[in-house]
């Protein structure tokens, strides 16, 4: 524990401690470093906390761990809980599956890395709602299934809108993924297990659900703009 918490305070924007945190749903401990709040963000537009498989820094390999706002740090709210809760499902899914590596953001990788999400996402919303009731908003409509699936698909979109509006992703790749989409979204969702209808309604959204999506990053990081490729 100390060598890897000197290892990455030796990025001074980044850590501040690590704990190892008792997990309520699984009974078991888990890793996870109280990191600074804006580098969270850096790593997506939508993120509150973070699970990583592998996380390399100098001369240090670290185990499966996840990243929480250091602001968090004293908070013990259901809320907070359940996401670091959630994060913990994404640990487990590192440790008794193989988990595919992205290494880069070609067009076929991005399609395979779209299934990846919405099996491993829906798994985690799932587990943590089921366990936190309260904190699903069942006067939304949806059913619990339905919310799970929406959310594993929205992060999904969230996430590579996000890459690509800081040029991390070419920007023909982000637009041959999003024609895929639209085309494939029954066929996919169909594939996972999903409703196939649910497939056809987010392909006939998915438009709005794109433009909702950009905004979002311009709303939170105003210097986006100056780096938009799309």
């Amino acid at each position: 524990m100390e060598a890897y918490e000197k290892s990455l305070t030796a990025q001074p924007s980044v850590n501040k401690k690590f704990v190892q945190y008792k997990s309520i749903v699984f009974g078991k401990s888990y890793l996870i470093a109280y990191v600074e709040d804006e580098w969270i963000k850096q790593m997506g537009s939508t993120l509150d906390a973070f699970a990583a498989q592998r996380w390399k820094f100098m001369t240090i390999a670290f185990p499966p761990l996840v990243f929480v706002p250091y602001s968090w740090m004293n908070l013990n709210s259901e809320k907070h809980i359940s996401i670091i809760e959630h994060e913990i499902v994404h640990l487990n899914q590192f440790l008794i599956r193989k988990i595919p590596s992205f290494a880069d953001n070609t067009i076929e990788v991005l399609k395979k890395e779209f299934l990846h999400t919405m099996r491993s996402e829906y798994e985690a919303y799932f587990i943590q709602l089921a366990n936190y009731p309260l904190l699903y908003p069942e006067e939304k409509g949806f059913s619990l299934e339905e919310w799970c699936i929406l959310r594993a698909y929205t992060q999904y979109l969230d996430r590579m809108l996000f890459w690509g509006a800081l040029s991390r992703i070419p920007t023909e790749n982000i637009i041959s993924l999003l024609e895929w989409l639209k085309a494939e979204l029954p066929k996919k969702f169909d594939y996972l297990g999903f409703e196939k209808t649910a497939g056809k309604k987010y392909s006939n959204q998915l438009a709005d659900m794109v433009l909702t999506g950009i905004s979002h990053i311009f709303k939170d990081y105003p210097q986006t703009p100056s780096a938009i490729g799309f």
